[in-house]
């Protein structure tokens, strides 16, 4: 809907949808079931009240010459290319060449702004940026699951149950000495006696260092809290480290947060409000630390010193003189990484920044002035070197880019502090699938005759794809009649054979036509594969 909680725009307000979304969203549920009631009856108000509905959405046109690729590249089950295929592809030449295609004739529309809710709006800034960042976990291409990545959850436990009022709360004592930033203070304090959360679980990280050579810390993590709960909290009207559309995307998850333990082995326990019965891993996901600050829902992320440069042009001004701001707002000009204004005046704020040993907030208490200064220099350094200030963790670092001829340049980033090989993922990926070659059954049925449906399924090793007849799996088959179906579990007969009849008692209620008969083969662990037919009932 229009507005993005921008002040000043018209904004959609509907309680119900608030009320459902958010609960499905932040894990306030006890059940698999309870969760799906939610989420369908959020999904059912949005395609009353939406203002417009994609029926078909085409966003990628894909052209692939396989001569230069070594072997087959990770993909999304789901969404097809992305960024994994990037991570993951192997040429000869140890060089791949990318094409994007836009009908608005540029790549770079929009503002590599990486921390307010309209940053890299557009496909395209998206599959180039995915690339350079790290996240704490990821939704794996082919199973959807929440995987490591920099953060390592080698802890995860929910106690969660329904009070008298029909609440869902938690049962962990959360400790004492537990702490979460406090903008009305501006300081880490301690949560103190009697809190309670639903979740608890303690991470490993894979550190290594960001693309300007400065090693990453609990420090990071530490700023990246701060700064969005800074941001996120209205503490008078004049605040200027608060934004509405910010808040908006943001506070309703790290309400959720009740607090962290910094470990002395540099594991960080977190204890948080969400429960998600189905996942230890969704849990596990959605209480990560990392080291974004992004409000606009997509994997981005860059250095500290970066996103505290673009909130000080905020807050103070500009060497330039320009107005700047964190949202797409026609009366500012919204803070970017790659625009050559803007990043001029980054780096001239870092200068600043550095001639007063300006320490932020939130991590004053956990770092010194040399260590400030270093990051500073290191930004500096970096922006002189490659004219932008994208300084992230990713597998790759932006080292050319020219807005004029739509080119940008991404290179390997090896330092030999990043944490994976370059042939990790494509290894740590692989997994077994399960993908319906066929479904068997007679085109027309008489009704008295009972349906025979045999259903083919092979074991796919992804991102191979080399298939053989599956020695595995459940497949379900469903006759479906209007908003109503019934299911029949399939019996493996054979190799690759799955075998079922539909008896001839279900068609006796039914008029004759045609009617879909779809097959689901399902693996643990893996994303359902599915197919349909159609049987003429006379």
């Amino acid at each position: 809907m229009p507005g993005g909680m921008t002040e000043g725009f018209w904004n959609y307000q509907q309680d119900e949808i608030d009320e459902v979304t958010l609960n499905a969203y932040t894990g306030n549920f006890l059940t698999e079931e309870e969760y799906w009631e939610l989420a369908l009856r959020g999904l059912e108000l949005g395609l009353e009240e939406a203002v417009r509905i994609y029926v078909v959405n085409q966003l990628d046109f894909f052209v692939a010459n396989s001569a230069r690729l070594k072997q087959r590249f990770a993909y999304g089950l789901g969404d097809g290319l992305n960024t994994w295929s990037i991570r993951t592809a192997v040429t000869d030449d140890r060089t791949l060449f990318i094409t994007q295609f836009s009908a608005m004739g540029s790549l770079f529309m929009d503002a590599w702004d990486p921390i307010g809710t309209d940053g890299f709006d557009s496909v395209y800034s998206n599959y180039i940026a995915g690339n350079l960042y790290d996240s704490a976990m990821f939704e794996s291409p082919a199973s959807a699951i929440s995987t490591p990545l920099r953060a390592v959850p080698v802890e995860v436990e929910t106690r969660a149950r329904r009070n008298e009022e029909g609440d869902v709360v938690g049962d962990f004592d959360v400790p004492a000495n537990a702490i979460n930033y406090c903008p009305f203070n501006e300081a880490w304090l301690e949560v103190g006696e009697g809190n309670k959360s639903m979740s608890m679980a303690t991470y490993e990280f894979r550190f290594g260092n960001l693309h300007h050579g400065q090693p990453i810390s609990i420090v990071d993590f530490l700023y990246a809290q701060g700064f969005q709960m800074e941001w996120a909290n209205k503490e008078g009207d004049d605040d200027l480290q608060y934004e509405r559309a910010y808040s908006s995307s943001l506070k309703s998850s790290l309400d959720t947060i009740i607090g962290w333990v910094l470990n002395e082995d540099d594991t960080i326990t977190v204890y948080f409000n969400y429960n998600f019965p189905a996942s230890k891993e969704r849990v596990a996901g959605w209480g990560a630390p990392g080291i974004s600050v992004s409000a606009s829902g997509h994997a981005v992320g860059c250095a500290w010193e970066i996103a505290e440069a673009m909130s000080l042009l905020v807050t103070e001004g500009s060497k330039s003189g320009t107005s700047y701001s964190i949202t797409m707002d026609p009366a500012f000009t919204e803070v970017d990484a790659i625009a050559p204004a803007c990043v001029k005046d980054i780096r001239a704020k870092l200068v600043e920044m550095k001639e007063r040993k300006h320490i932020p907030n939130y991590i004053k208490e956990f770092v010194d002035e040399q260590y400030v200064l270093e990051r500073y220099d290191a930004a500096i350094k970096f922006i002189d070197n490659y004219g932008h200030a994208y300084i992230s963790n990713g597998p790759f670092y932006l080292s050319k880019f020219d807005s004029t001829s739509n080119f940008m340049e991404l290179r390997a980033f090896r330092d030999p502090s990043y944490p994976f090989e370059d042939t990790y993922w494509i290894e740590e990926l692989k997994v077994l699938r399960l993908e319906i070659e066929s479904i068997e059954t007679p085109a027309f049925i008489g009704k008295g005759s009972d349906l025979p449906v045999t259903v083919h399924v092979a074991e796919v090793t992804y991102p191979i794809d080399e298939a053989v007849p599956a020695t595995v799996g459940e497949v379900t088959v469903s006759l479906i009649f209007g908003q109503e179906s019934v299911e029949f579990k399939a019996v493996m007969v054979q190799h690759g054979v799955f075998e079922c009849t539909i008896p001839a008692s279900v068609f006796e209620k039914l008029e004759s036509g045609s009617y879909v008969i779809m097959a689901i083969a399902e693996l643990e662990g893996a994303i359902p594969a599915s197919a349909s037919t159609s049987v003429v009932l006379f």
